[in-house]
This record gives structure tokens, sequence and C-alpha cells, in this order.
């Protein structure tokens, strides 16, 4: 029996910083911050609408939380591995179509690589909270799913989440001619739930719509439940279901559950003289009058081992190594999240619409689930390998004749090496005219282009303006100052761009005053934090940018009242309405506020893609720069 007894006493014996795999080594600040984040929203609820502050979110606390997190680091011991889109496939191809478990297991992957549920969450989901959506001219086929609680909702608010079918789904799991389950050709979550249940009903003896159950759990009949199971019933029922039961169960009733009692090993069944020590098969919930029991299986360690064993079953039945073995290993429940995070991310899913999807209380958090974006050889990020030393080949080479018509001319070669060729040009011939030198005994000529504007280049001048900056830092090659043949104007046609090559000699040049060419130096950063609008009304109170983040703003209705109630007054006296609301906050932020609420108001104005490719034509038609 356990009677009461904590949970990481049940993890084997205590070591130097407690229990389970990392109990030898130093906790992380990570963990450490865990735990105090418990305390904070703690204090939130219980502190709710009274003038009493938070204790934990106190800014000296805040201070010894970053000096913590240098001294404990917050590089972690283990990091679990992304579930990718063809492992679940893998096992979509070989799983059983007749085993409850496997089935339910899919189930649980396919749908949170879509929701990217915690297992929380789903360990408390039943059958009664998901209802079926048919297709309609306004709605999509799926499920509608009612979390009875989250981490997030602790209210319960009235927000059921869609799991929509995927396009081309083929409907119900079907039975051949031989009776036996045909296995779908579309892998749609939706359907492969619905099927899970059918097994369930099937296991419990019951029609499907008389199911009570939990979505992902064993379902039984009483004479079916497994040895050193412990299974919980209702005083009334007790003697009759001890009757139907094996002989290595438990039977209790649900005061005891309450009060700690399971089997747990530590003592032994006693059959006909003899001790049995069964492995512990977990706590089962009897159904009243109903005949059958289930165990809810979806706790993070329950869903983390059917992950890896079914991920071990694609691989043994497919006869080759789908999942690597490694990856097995640093498989988890949090990788189903990591995953929706991820990809939803890498697949275009802009990140104000990925926050309420995933349920985070704002962008920050949802970002350290885009682990593997931040892998540092991710596809996702640039290849920096390629901006300092971009591939040269044979196609995009120029050709003999203009690179010897050029050669030791100071004229620069403009490589068409990739698409952005307008804008390479403009910062080559920036450079060029700007720091061009001449070779040792032979007189300076500049070089200048001019830009003819052909149909094909105006599409592209958009993308050409906005990639002028990256444009300078980009490899350009050049030529030796001076000219040899004494003046011949070079032609090459790049992208739709027809560009000449003429001495400065044979161009029109206006002299820009040097006045205007010679930036300032930047102006030394004045320190305005001692001023007065920069303060706040309780500094012992008041965390920077709290109030006014955009998932409290758009959460809190009080809030979203007081900012509107007040929207034409100063901010000294919205500051004091505020502050009498515990929201402590600095003139300074609500400046900052307003001004970002205008701005998202505003419409960006419509660009002229000519205009603008005939500006760039008149900037470079003027003649070379000088600093």
């Amino acid at each position: 029996p356990i009677y009461g007894r904590a949970q990481g006493d049940r993890m084997g014996e205590r070591r130097a910083y407690g229990h389970g795999s990392y109990a030898g080594k130093k906790m992380r600040f990570t963990t450490i911050e865990q735990k105090w984040s418990h305390f904070k929203k703690w204090f939130d609820n219980a502190l709710k609408n009274t003038q009493i502050a938070n204790p934990a979110r106190n800014a000296h606390i805040e201070k010894v939380m970053k000096t913590m997190a240098r001294k404990c680091t917050r590089a972690r011991y283990y990091s679990p591995e992304m579930m990718r889109e063809e492992y679940v496939r893998s096992a979509f191809a070989c799983v059983d179509w007749d085993e409850t478990e496997e089935v339910s297991t899919l189930f649980y992957i396919a749908k949170d690589m879509v929701q990217g549920r915690r297992a929380a969450d789903e360990l408390m989901l039943d059958w009664d909270d998901i209802k079926k959506v048919d297709a309609t001219g306004s709605t999509t086929g799926g499920m509608a799913v009612m979390y009875t609680w989250t981490k997030n909702n602790p209210e319960q608010r009235d927000t059921p989440k869609g799991l929509a079918c995927v396009d081309g789904c083929e409907g119900d799991v079907k039975k051949g001619a031989d009776g036996k389950w045909v296995a779908p050709k579309t892998l749609c979550p939706v359907h492969i739930g619905w099927h899970s249940k059918t097994l369930q009903a099937r296991d419990a003896c019951v029609p499907v719509a008389e199911l009570k159950a939990p979505v992902f759990s064993k379902v039984a009949r009483f004479d079916k439940v497994p040895p050193g199971a412990t299974l919980v019933v209702d005083e009334t029922e007790r003697d009759e279901v001890a009757q139907k039961v094996g002989k290595l169960v438990l039977v209790i009733t649900r005061e005891q559950e309450q009060q700690g009692l399971m089997y747990d090993g530590s003592i032994p069944f006693m059959l006909n003289g003899r001790k049995f020590r069964p492995p512990v098969r977990g706590v089962w919930f009897a159904v009243a009058g109903k005949g059958y029991a289930v165990f809810a299986w979806a706790s993070a360690a329950g869903v983390t081992h059917r992950i890896r064993k079914l991920m071990y079953k694609a691989n043994s039945r497919s006869e080759v190594e789908e999942v690597p073995e490694e990856v097995i290993k640093k498989l988890s429940s949090r990788s189903l999240r990591i995953a929706m995070a991820t990809l939803l991310t890498h697949r275009g899913v802009p990140m104000d619409e990925l926050v309420p999807h995933g349920e985070w209380e704002d962008a920050a958090m949802a970002g350290t689930y885009l682990i593997r974006s931040h892998a540092p050889l991710a596809v996702q990020r640039r290849n920096m390998t390629n901006v300092i030393f971009p591939a040269r080949t044979s196609g995009t080479a120029q050709t003999g004749a203009v690179q010897g018509a050029v050669a030791g001319s100071g004229a620069l070669l403009v490589a068409p090496h990739t698409p952005r060729v307008e804008a390479e040009l403009v910062a080559a011939v920036l450079e060029q005219e700007g720091g061009a030198a001449a070779a040792p005994g032979q007189p300076m000529v500049q070089w200048t282009a001019s830009i003819v504007a052909t149909p094909a280049a105006i599409n592209e001048v958009a993308l050409a303006a906005a990639t002028v900056e990256r444009a300078l830092h980009e490899p350009l090659e050049q030529g030796a100052a001076g000219r040899a043949d004494g003046g011949a104007v070079v032609q090459q046609q790049q992208g739709g761009v027809a560009t000449q090559l003429l001495p400065v000699a044979e161009a029109p040049v206006a002299e820009a005053p040097p006045q205007l060419m010679t930036a300032p130096p930047p102006a030394p950063r004045k320190k305005n934090k001692e001023r007065s609008e920069y303060q706040p009304c309780c500094p012992a109170l008041w965390v920077k940018g709290k109030v006014f983040k955009r998932t409290n703003v758009l959460g809190d209705a009080r809030l979203r009242g007081l900012l509107e109630d007040t929207a034409g007054e100063p901010p000294a006296k919205v500051m004091k309405v505020l502050c009498e609301a515990q929201y402590h906050v600095t003139r300074k932020e609500i400046t900052n506020f307003r001004e970002r609420k205008v701005q998202q108001a505003m419409v960006a104005p419509e660009v002229d893609p000519a205009e603008v490719l005939q500006e760039i034509a008149g900037m470079n038609s003027a003649g070379p720069l000088h600093e």
C-alpha cells in the first residue's frame, strides 16, 4: 500500500538532488524557474481582486533569478527528440487495425501532431467531450473537442478545439469480405480516432454510442482486468465486482483510493498459501452499472512508453529501421508538442495564430518549443558560407569576350550569380565609384553604369530595392584600375536589365556637394532613464513591460476597458487610474502603447515598381559619388 506516500518516494532511493534519472546531478536553472513559475501563478489566483501585491513578482526576486540563471545555467541534461511526419506515416503503414492500444496510440500521435496538447489535458479527456461534425457548406468535417480543464484555462471557458479531416479522407475504417479491418490509404487523425472508439466499445461489449470511457484508455470487462491491477469501485458494488475479477486483482472503494491505498508490489497476494507479486498494472476504475472498467494511460510517462513501443513495432514489421533507435530513445510526450510548433512555423503559420492554437501564455513561451529551428545547421537557417563564397558555375559566368574587354579597365564585373541582379549592380556601382583606385603608374579612370529598364525587370524591382542593403555586403569582383582599349563601351544583358559600363569622361556626371555625402557622427545616446516619464507609479510592484504585453491586453477585459475609457486623457492621469486598479506602469509605457496602436492602424502606401526603378536609374545616372 502507498497511503499518501509522495510521488518521489515511489521513484527509488533518494540521492543528492532528489529522485529520478538525474537525481545525482545538480538542478539546472530551468527546473528551478518552472517551480517558481507555479508559485507566481498560484499567488496570482489567490490574490486576485485584492489590494495585496503578488510577493513572487518582486523586482528584487527577478534580479536574484537572473543571478541564479548565470550560476546554475540553462543547459539541458536531456532534450526530447522531435516527432517527424515520416515517422508517423511509417507507424500508420504497419499498425494492426484490430489492436485497440496500437490504434489509440496512433490516434494520440496524429492528433497531437496537429493540436499539440499537453499530456495532462488528454488524460482528462472523455468521449463525452468529443462531438462529431459533418461537412456542410459552412463547416469542415471533423471532431469538436471540449477540454474540461487545461493549464491555461482553469476556469473551463467554453472554447472547443476543432480537429478537421484531411483533404481526400476516405471516411470510417471498414471491414473487408473476410471480416478483417481494411487499412485506410489516407492518414486522417479524425477517423483513426473514431476507429479507436469502435475498438474500445468492442472490448467493453457495449454499443459505440453507449461507451463511457476516457479517450486514451484501456477498456476491459471485469473478468479481463489484468493481474496486478487495482480496481476502484463504488462501495455498493464491491462484493459483486470482487467475484467477477481475477484472484490477483486488488478491489478497493473510492474512499480507500483517496486515502492512497493501491497495489504497488510491496505486499504480495496470498493464493492457496503461496505469495504472488504480479507486475503493477495501474489503477482501473469501474464504470457503474456497465460491467467493465477503464484505465486512462495518457499521463506523460504512459504516452512516452506507448510512443516508443509503437515505433519499435514499426521498425520490426517493416524489417528496416524506419525510425533510428537513438531517436526512439529520445521520443517523449513533449515530442509531439515540439513537432506541432516547429512544423507549423516552418510551413507558414504565423506566430499570432500559433500561440492561441497551442494555448501558450505568449510568443516567447511558444518560441521555446521551436528547438529544431534553433539547431546550428537547421535547413531553415541562412547558409552563411554560401553568402561569403557563392558558387560560380559555367552557365552564369561572363563570356571571355566581355571579361577580356573589361579586364584591366577599372570597370566593374557584375556576375549574375543570384536573382538579385539589379540590386547587386546598384550596390557594386556605389562601391566601385566610392573606393576605386588606379593601378600603380596608370592614370585613374572612374567608371559608372547606366541602367535601362526593360519589361522583364519591372517585376523584380521591388525585391531589388529591398535587398540593396544585403547586396552591399556580398562579394564583388573588381578589375585593376585603368583602361587598355582607350574608351570602348562594353554592353551586356543580365536578367532583363541592359547595363552599360561607361568611362566618366563619356557619361554626364553631376558632382554631389561634399556636405551631402559626409554622414555626421552618431549623437551620443542620452541617459533619460532618470526622467519622470520613466518612473513607475509603484517601483516595488512594477515589472517592466508586464501590463502592456499583447497577450495581457487581449486577455484582460478590465484592462482594455480602462484603456478605452482613458484614451483621451494625459498619460499622468491614465497612470493614476491604472495604479488604483493594481496595474503598475510608467508614463512612457502608456505613450509607447498608444503609438503602437496608431502604427497598427496605419495602412502601408502602395508603391509603383516602375517608379522605384526610375528612381534607382536616376540615382546612378547622376554620376559617381564621393565621400
